[in-house]
């Protein structure tokens, strides 16, 4: 044999393989191809063939072999071509390429060596030169799809949208039936925000392969963007068929599932992925979703921590060098608190900061640039601004991991509010920039558009009509950036106060919003930021929802665990928003004729409790309720004296006193229950007097609340709690406190403050005065006597002398007519006292808060007060026209609390 002349047997051979080859019969072709090469080893277009008929059945070592073999024998293109295809498959990525260059080399118009040199390079993560292989590859070849195709799918991995469709275009005019180019194509459109265009291509490419179950999978994510819910539950379904072991399709079923309520099957779905692929990320996310949205924060906050392998966090999992801190002792270090996610979270979760502040050295937070200003009000922290140095430091936590970290339950989410406040001098300002209207309302209606969470969330400016309408009600846009088009095209603007282009255009985010807050008595908004900082600085808020709203939120309440001023308004069909806002309307008509009790949250905590088995602490009944508290004996004959970082700062307690001590003590805070409502009524600027403040354990919350315009008259007649109250007032007070050693009465005279063993076990403020016998004289005088041309809130809780107070009190009643907050817990007095408030021309309900509050400020999950409650009634003018929701009203001078 010399060159390529084929021996006559081989010939036949030859002939025959090549006639199976075409046949498409290749374990024959391949059987024939030996034959002929065993006869004729030299023959390099024989063992080329070979080397095809074994590619073509996934031989990829054998054509190896045999393409190499004809290689030797003779250089060709298409042979180092095929050489290359085969090497591809064995992924020996980087010897594929080189035989793609020879090819190149030896035929440079090889459109196909072009583009098969393009996937390997791409393969190598080689993308600039891979797209120039595809490229010069289209030059050559234009009806060659595979490509266009490529590089489409470089440019669209590069963000590069525009330029990735008309690559997947031009493949598709070079071959209509493309189902992959359609894929792809597809979710291109979805990165444009066109989902409406993308499910019409994806439709397309199914019907060309119904069984793709990427395609159907894309479909439905293209569905659940465009709001169209059940038709995406069909695709992911579908794509279950298809592929029953896609964790992905089991994930979003789940998702959709939770979407439209179904929490139950929607957990089941998410579960099924997690069998299937116990890392897969995406499955964790969403379950932590379903479980937080149904309350279940224990197993929820656990899954939540799966959030950083997620691509594309706004601010990825960093490694600071320090170990995460899990709840250890942490007394001797410094943490460091770090920010995530978006603004909104920052507002919701820096809250945190306060919890973890007693438990620390130091407290280091680090939080957007834009929050520093707002944040600056937070005590005992010290601030860094995201991106800066930070200092040296022990240990670490994402702001976000905290709730886990913590152990945060529904039933102890720490809502300390007002935990922001705005700048006095900034509130001062705007005072004078509002409109006069006797009743203000800030409305935001537009989250950030073109994202999946902003889908349903935003409703249009328009649904507010029914509250324009309102007399006396002026709506006030905080609206920034976003939804402000819709002002303009509004047919009733005018009724819209807007606040300027210099509105929160400073160095600080916020800052300005958070001071026109101050100055409002309400906000109704969408599920953004405004809601987030609203509840933070404790103003009274109504938050839009959709159906199933953001896992915060969770379902079928209308109050939030996170914020304790809030009030939800939920869509009871998806998408319909005028029942929600007239709803709304009917409520806030209430409130801007009659007075802001209306706006009052439907607390758990002051919804009546059953009778049977709670006490009050001024009753006899109490220590029996009561667990034995440990205090020092009773021989002791100075009074210790207790320090604890409490809810509204650095607070000193009576070590002996078995109630109000116990629980500064064990929780931070007293009573906070009575505290909540109280300053949901009270706004900037209003005057208070508190009738028996004892240590002041309420009074620095109440002028916080009232702010540096307003003023708190505080009155306890028991020398040693009124130099306690000085001290803690002194403290923890902005300045606006007006100290009376005295106690408050039907007129001007003396009481006698009993001889109290202050180093003994008691309930110090269950004290009861007297006209005569051992102890202090203390001066009597009346609200009265302080001439005050108006007050807001008289709060009233002196063991029995109520009634007396209220005498004395007449006319300031009469003149200021303001809310009245009194404790009545003495069933025999408790007719005469309702009876003469009623007189008064007042409507009265009972407020039972629970003692233990179970959100309590130092995280106590232990109750040691069982089901002891304060006996309290909240009285409002009638004339106010108000509605109160979550208590029960008195209706008649004989109506217990316990009926």
């Amino acid at each position: 044999m010399q060159g390529n002349r084929v021996l006559p047997k081989a010939d036949r051979h030859l002939a025959q393989a090549m006639d199976h080859h075409r046949a498409g019969r290749l374990a024959d072709a391949e059987e024939a191809y030996r034959k002929s090469v065993a006869l004729s080893p030299r023959h390099a277009e024989a063992q080329h063939l070979l080397g095809v008929a074994c590619l073509q059945q996934g031989k990829y070592e054998d054509a190896v072999a045999a393409i190499s073999r004809a290689i030797a024998i003779d250089r060709k293109d298409d042979y180092c071509s095929n050489l290359g295809n085969a090497l591809l498959e064995l992924g020996r990525v980087e010897e594929a390429e080189k035989s793609y260059r020879d090819a190149i080399a030896l035929n440079p118009r090889s459109a196909e060596a072009h583009s098969n040199r393009g996937t390997a390079l791409q393969q190598l993560g080689r993308t600039d030169e891979a797209a120039e292989a595809y490229l010069a590859a289209m030059r050559l070849r234009p009806e060659l799809a595979e490509a266009p195709f490529n590089l489409g799918n470089i440019l669209a991995a590069r963000g590069r949208l525009e330029e990735a469709a008309e690559a997947y275009h031009a493949s598709l005019r070079v071959r209509p039936v493309f189902p992959e180019a359609l894929t792809n194509l597809g979710n291109v459109l979805r990165r444009q925000g066109r989902s409406d265009e993308a499910i019409a291509v994806f439709r397309t490419a199914i019907q060309q392969r119904p069984s793709l179950p990427d395609t159907h999978l894309n479909l439905g994510n293209a569905l659940v963007e465009c709001g169209r819910f059940a038709e995406a539950e069909a695709s992911f379904r579908r794509t279950i068929e298809v592929k029953p072991d896609l964790p992905e399709a089991h994930s979003n079923l789940g998702q959709i599932l939770m979407l439209t309520g179904r929490l139950d099957e929607a957990a089941a779905a998410v579960r099924r992925s997690l069998d299937i692929d116990p890392g897969f990320v995406d499955g964790h996310c969403n379950l932590s979703a379903i479980l937080l949205l149904k309350g279940d924060f224990e197993s929820g906050w656990h899954e939540y921590e799966w959030r950083w392998r997620k691509p594309g966090l706004p601010v990825p999992l960093r490694d600071f060098g320090r170990p995460q801190w899990q709840g250890e002792d942490i007394s001797d270090k410094v943490i460091l608190l770090h920010h995530e996610q978006a603004l909104g979270d920052a507002i919701q979760f820096v809250r945190y900061a306060l919890v973890v502040r007693p438990l620390a050295r130091e407290v280091v937070l680090e939080v957007p640039s834009m929050l520093m200003a707002l944040f600056s009000s937070l005590p005992g922290v010290r601030l860094v601004a995201y991106g800066d140095p930070l200092p040296p430091v022990d240990v670490q936590c994402a702001l976000m991991s905290l709730p886990r970290v913590l152990g945060t339950r529904l039933g102890n989410v720490p809502a300390p509010v007002p935990y922001l406040s705005a700048e006095p001098d900034r509130v001062a300002s705007w005072r004078d920039a509002l409109p006069g209207a006797p009743f203000r309302v800030g409305i935001a209606w537009q989250g950030k558009p073109g994202t999946l969470i902003d889908h349903g969330r935003s409703f249009p400016l328009a649904a507010l009509e029914p509250l324009s309408h309102i007399p006396g009600v002026q709506l006030v846009s905080l609206q920034k950036t976003h939804g402000l088009d819709q002002l303009d095209a509004l047919p009733w603007k005018d009724k819209v106060h807007t606040l300027g282009p210099d509105f929160d255009t400073g160095g600080g985010a916020f800052l300005d919003t958070a001071a026109v807050m101050a100055n409002l008595d309400l906000v109704v908004t969408s599920d953004t930021s405004i809601a987030h900082l609203a509840g933070a600085l404790g103003r009274p808020t109504w938050v839009a929802l959709k159906q199933v709203p953001d896992w915060r939120w969770m379902l079928d309440r209308a109050d939030s665990p996170w914020y304790p001023t809030m009030r939800l308004f939920r869509q009871q069909q998806d998408g319909d928003w005028t029942p929600v806002f007239a709803r709304m309307a009917a409520e806030l008509a209430l409130a801007a004729g009659g007075d802001r009790g209306c706006l009052l949250p439907p607390w758990g905590t002051v919804a009546a409790p059953e009778p049977r088995g709670v006490s009050s602490p001024g009753s006899g009944a109490l220590a029996a309720s009561l667990p034995p508290a440990a205090v020092p004996p009773a021989a002791q004959t100075a009074p210790q004296v207790l320090e604890v970082e409490g809810r509204y700062g650095r607070i000193r307690f009576l070590a002996s006193d078995t109630v109000i001590g116990r629980c500064l003590a064990a929780y931070g805070e007293w009573s906070e229950g009575e505290m909540e409502l109280c300053r949901a009524v009270l706004r900037p600027g209003d005057v208070v007097v508190e009738a028996g403040s004892n240590i002041g354990a309420h009074t620095s919350a109440l002028a916080k609340a009232v702010g540096p315009d307003g003023t708190v008259h505080a009155f306890e007649p028991q020398r040693v709690l009124y130099e306690l109250m000085a001290d803690n007032v002194g403290r923890n007070a902005p300045g606006n406190v007006i100290l009376h050693h005295a106690a408050v009465g039907a007129a001007p005279g003396t009481l006698v403050v009993p001889a109290v063993d202050y180093a003994g076990p008691l309930n110090f403020g269950g004290v009861a005065m007297g006209r005569s016998g051992d102890g202090d004289s203390v001066p009597v005088t009346t609200v009265d006597d302080l001439g005050l041309d108006r007050l807001r809130l008289l709060k009233a809780d002196v063991e029995g002398m109520e009634l007396e107070i209220l005498l004395g009190a007449s006319g300031t009643i009469s003149r200021c007519r303001p809310l009245i907050y009194v404790e009545n817990d003495r069933r025999d007095r408790s007719p005469e006292l309702i009876g003469t408030i009623q007189r008064l021309g007042y409507r009265l309900w009972w407020h039972l808060p629970f003692l233990y509050n179970p959100a309590n400020h130092l995280g106590n999950a232990t109750n040691l007060f069982e089901r002891v409650i304060s006996i309290n009634m909240l009285c409002v003018p009638a004339e106010k026209d108000c509605v109160v929701v979550g208590l029960r009203e008195i209706q008649s001078p004989t109506d217990h609390w316990s009926d």
